[in-house]
């Protein structure tokens, strides 16, 4: 590993543990998948891990769709960072809420782009929406049974 590589990967470490429970305001200027953005904030570039639900993978059938859903709402526009913790790959977790006040990872599950993610979820109603959006057949709830990602994952 070289010394520029370490340095970076200090400096990345120092800035999500000293975001925990922060809120910023950033740009979103990548859209890596339907759960997954790219947020510009003081010149740092911060990769983000919708919190509360769970996308398509992208190689998965909707993959494709979810990450159009969240770059129509999100991708070029500014949005409000609340900042959640990290996750394994080191990725922050957080909720967006976007230039018109939603929450995207509301929308994702309201839209029908993506499951709750139960486990890590402090929000019932977002299982509410799940269940509602299932019930009206709404983007991936059109398949007669689709595969959770974390399944598709652990298949991998």
């Amino acid at each position: 590993m070289t010394r520029v590589h370490r340095a970076s990967i200090l400096f990345f470490l120092s800035l999500s543990t000293s975001l925990f429970g922060q809120t910023f305001a950033g740009r979103v200027v990548r859209v890596i998948d339907g759960d997954t953005i790219s947020v510009l904030a003081a010149r740092t570039e911060i990769r983000i891990r919708l919190a509360e639900c769970d996308a398509p993978e992208s190689s998965q059938p909707f993959g494709y769709r979810a990450k159009q859903f969240t770059s129509s709402l999100v991708f070029g526009r500014d949005v409000t960072v609340i900042v959640q913790g990290t996750d394994r790959y080191r990725r922050t977790i957080a909720h967006i809420t976007t230039d018109q006040g939603l929450d995207l990872s509301t929308e994702l599950i309201r839209a029908g782009f993506a499951w709750w993610y139960r486990q890590y979820s402090r929000n019932p109603e977002l299982g509410v929406l799940e269940i509602e959006a299932r019930a009206a057949k709404r983007g991936l709830w059109t398949d007669a049974s689709p595969t959770p990602p974390w399944e598709w994952r652990r298949a991998r």
